[in-house]
């Protein structure tokens, strides 16, 4: 079995998605087995370090950075190269496959969140997935998602048959573990970071509700007249100056550290010098940065969003988005109470190592061969 993967929306700066398609890419090149598997690039793709033992590379000669380019590699490009290679299947992990090709396809989606909740979406976005997400689940030959709570998405609003999605969650990428001591110390360093404080990591937009995390815990440390400072991680995503006049109206941006994005080497540093990690999205598809900070041994709360509840089940203390004073309540718990502290980087640690890439790609390929075998009984 040969099997084509699409790579191109992977570039230098990572964030849930393109770390899916990098794990992916990454599990599959572990797996023994006599499957042959390719994944394509384009200009802009970083590879971090890493090359793959036994995956073959194909560099598209497109610019990455370009959806519409990117689109129209998928829609022509993709299928004609699939074919002169000899392709058994075509894997989308990235919400699109070819519209026109009789090579069977696979399709990883990891959220309809710009078609549930446009107005946490740019509108480009939402154009986007509205015209191309319905298309592509129609054509492939099976769906991949993340959490059951996707799946449950996909079977109500657009009335998908549950036995075409598969639920197949992500795994973790190794390098997310507990760091050395001086390996901290440069981080710490290097970032400006301070001795206590409350992380979050994710795109500053939105449905990452930043808002009330930072009334919460700023609520918090004038109760409680604690030390610690709030440090975001992430890149400036859609409406990010909403969140920078609300630091500014409170007039505590000097409590605020913003970091901007953190390559893969230097994140599990910043995960495991907080005191505690705060993920208070509106909606998810799934969740990783909570597991990535349990993996470097930092308890975690997070929103109750069902796709996060699922993802970090009892390892992390939870309360809904939109209900400030529960979210504060937590918080409080968290940063003064050295015991549950505890309690949650055992349980997040134990949580966090049954999700591995090599185990999400050998889930992937079972599904590849039954697509392929269903195709060679039908020919």
């Amino acid at each position: 079995m040969k099997v084509i993967i699409d790579g191109l929306l992977l570039t230098d700066n990572d964030s849930g998605v393109q770390r899916c398609i990098r794990g992916l890419i990454q599990g599959l090149d572990q797996l023994s087995t006599d499957d042959e598997f390719e994944f394509i690039t384009g200009y802009g793709y970083d590879d971090q370090g890493w090359t793959p033992e036994r995956l073959k590379h194909h560099r598209a000669k497109i610019p990455c950075r370009v959806r519409s380019a990117r689109i129209f590699y998928d829609q022509f490009c993709l299928p004609i190269v699939a074919g002169q290679k000899g392709a058994d299947l075509i894997h989308g992990p990235g919400y699109i496959i070819p519209g026109f090709t009789r090579i069977p396809a696979v399709v990883t989606v990891y959220d309809i969140i710009a078609l549930k909740y446009p107005q946490l979406c740019k509108r480009s976005n939402v154009m986007h997935f509205k015209w191309n997400l319905p298309r592509s689940i129609q054509k492939a030959a099976a769906i991949i998602v993340l959490s059951n709570a996707v799946k449950q998405d996909l079977v109500t609003l657009l009335k998908v048959s549950p036995t075409k999605i598969e639920v197949i969650p992500p795994g973790i990428d190794k390098c997310f573990c507990v760091p050395d001591e001086e390996t901290k110390r440069q981080v710490r360093e290097r970032y400006e970071l301070p001795d206590k404080f409350v992380l979050f990591v994710g795109n500053i937009e939105p449905k990452k509700n930043l808002e009330t995390l930072i009334k919460v815990f700023f609520a918090v440390k004038m109760d409680k007249k604690l030390d610690h400072k709030l440090v975001i991680v992430g890149q400036k995503g859609w409406k990010y100056k909403e969140v920078f006049a609300l630091i500014d109206s409170l007039d505590v941006r000097d409590q605020i550290i913003f970091t901007d994005y953190v390559p893969l080497v230097d994140l599990p540093a910043v995960y495991a010098l907080a005191d505690c990690f705060a993920f208070p999205s509106l909606v998810e598809g799934f969740g990783i940065p909570p597991l990535e900070a349990m993996a470097c041994g930092t308890p975690v709360m997070t929103s109750e969003d069902p796709a996060i509840l699922e993802a970090t089940g009892d390892a992390a203390l939870h309360a809904p988005a939109t209900d400030a004073k529960a979210m504060r309540k937590i918080l409080e718990k968290l940063l003064l109470n050295g015991g549950e502290r505890r309690r949650l980087k055992e349980a997040g640690l134990n949580h966090a190592a049954k999700f591995t890439w090599k185990k999400s790609a050998e889930r992937t390929v079972e599904l590849y061969r039954k697509i392929v075998g269903e195709r060679g009984r039908t020919e």
